[in-house]
């Protein structure tokens, strides 16, 4: 696979951090002639990722920035979302559990694949989005219909 292009930017450790997130990835995704449907999946990962950051990443200082990269690939693009804590990357929860974590779930559902990388004193939760249709067994790992998750319907 090569990469076609690479993005890289920071933004604030405060609460707005996501919705630039999401402006910055949507913009860049609809230049570069994105189906809406796809990057609306890339768009929803992104909020997803930079949020864990904020809520759970205790020991991210407000003073270190959120890290964003955003990778366009053959077929597909790769977000990267980086912070300053390496003991704990995220997890997906159960379908009955009701408190944090569901929105892992969402990422799972909706990303071909998904990980998490540990980069010295950081790590990186990363995510691939196919560029066509979703990935059919992606979707059977996913968020059951109807169910919400992370506030989305």
């Amino acid at each position: 696979m090569t990469t076609l292009q690479v993005w890289e930017t920071d933004f604030p450790a405060r609460a707005e951090a996501a919705r630039l997130a999401r402006s910055w990835v949507r913009g860049l995704l609809t230049e570069h002639g994105w189906p809406e449907d796809r990057a609306d999946d890339v768009v929803t990962i992104c909020s997803e990722l930079v949020t864990n950051v904020l809520l759970h990443a205790s020991g991210h200082h407000p003073a270190v920035p959120v890290r964003l990269e955003l990778d366009r690939l053959g077929g597909s693009c790769r977000l990267e979302v980086s912070d300053s804590r390496t003991e704990r990357g995220p997890v997906v929860r159960p379908a009955g559990v009701r408190d944090h974590g569901q929105g892992m779930r969402l990422v799972d559902a909706l990303a071909a694949d998904w990980g998490v990388t540990a980069r010295g004193a950081a790590k990186t939760v990363w995510a691939v989005v196919l560029h066509g249709a979703a990935d059919p067994e992606a979707a059977d790992r996913g968020v059951p219909a109807g169910e919400s998750v992370s506030g989305v319907s």
